[in-house]
């Protein structure tokens, strides 16, 4: 039952109990009084709402302005992404910073291929993947924010994030000194190929080429070394991957991890020769991490994962 009573100018009040259709019960109670002011001679819905309606409850107030094009909210991060669009979330992104990065280090070669790539990174990589979290959160929970790529998060003592971190550390150890040097060993007719028929500057483990750069130059490649691989990137990724990726495509169950860590590995197209030793050493904490549910394993993993081939690449970089 509604009241109805007129208000100065063209407008009628209208106090009722309704919830809108589309909302979640969450942000707009069920049977909560409302008014609603509205034109006598406008239009309604078929379900008893005008085309534009103004909510205002005992509670809270709520502004809204509905059309019947606007979809409803989902209220919550889907698990449903198609292959093709997870697909494209990650390679599309990755070719064309790869794409930017050959082309700018063909035209140019005043800095070094580590910095140009960390730069390209900065200006293309990691904004795109950071705003599909953003857009994700806008759509599912209202505001830009980092919530998608937490979806699935529970809290954990920081105590507890570091000992997994540590132990599935002290595993990618072992990977690193029994299955790197096999799969460099298998790669590198392949790579020597390759880089043979590319400048020298690509190459990341020609340290005499770098050791040409004046110093002051090699000293900021360092210190971005160690900004963007041991921080920015891995968080990033990880939020992107780990996170929000990994709940977007719940429906595969465990096998969801299992899927990103392949295409995380994948993804790095400027590091093409070390998938395998990726694969093995991320996908156990991928699995805690979404096991556990808590990205923050992953994460704390990842950044050190990347400080001990950041430091020992600097070391062997000075080691004259």
């Amino acid at each position: 039952m509604q009241n109805v009573k007129t208000v100065p100018g063209t407008f009628e009040e209208h106090t009722f109990f309704w919830q809108p259709p589309g909302f979640s019960a969450m942000l707009l109670m069920d049977q909560i009084p409302c008014v609603r002011r509205v034109k006598p001679a406008q239009s309604w819905g078929n379900d008893g709402s005008p085309a534009l309606w103004e909510i205002a409850s005992t509670r809270r107030k709520y502004h809204v302005h509905r059309r019947p094009y606007m979809k409803e909210s989902h209220g919550a991060l889907q698990g449903d992404m198609g292959l093709p669009r997870l697909l494209a979330l990650i390679f599309i992104p990755t070719a064309l910073a790869t794409a930017a990065y050959v082309l700018a280090g063909l035209m140019q070669q005043t800095i070094p291929s580590l910095l140009l790539f960390f730069l390209v990174a900065t200006l293309m990589l990691f904004p795109i993947e950071l705003g599909v979290v953003l857009r994700a959160s806008k759509r599912y929970y209202g505001s830009y924010s980092l919530s998608s790529a937490f979806a699935n998060h529970n809290h954990m003592p920081w105590w507890k994030v570091l000992a997994y971190a540590v132990v599935l550390f002290g595993y990618a150890g072992l990977m690193s000194a029994a299955i790197g040097p096999l799969e460099r060993m298998v790669a590198a007719p392949l790579a020597d190929k390759l880089y043979s028929s590319i400048p020298a500057y690509f190459n990341w483990d020609n340290l005499e080429y770098l050791r040409n750069y004046p110093k002051g130059v090699l000293l900021i490649t360092c210190i971005a070394f160690l900004a963007f691989n041991v921080v920015v990137g891995p968080v990033v990724e990880e939020l992107f991957f780990r996170g929000y990726l990994t709940s977007r495509i719940g429906r595969f169950g465990k096998w969801s991890p299992v899927i990103v860590t392949v295409l995380f590995s994948l993804y790095h197209l400027w590091l093409p020769f070390n998938n395998l030793f990726r694969i093995l050493v991320f996908l156990p904490a991928a699995y805690v991490a979404w096991r556990q549910k808590n990205i923050y394993i992953a994460i704390v993993f990842h950044c050190l994962c990347n400080l001990i081939s950041t430091i020992g690449f600097i070391v062997a970089l000075y080691a004259v």
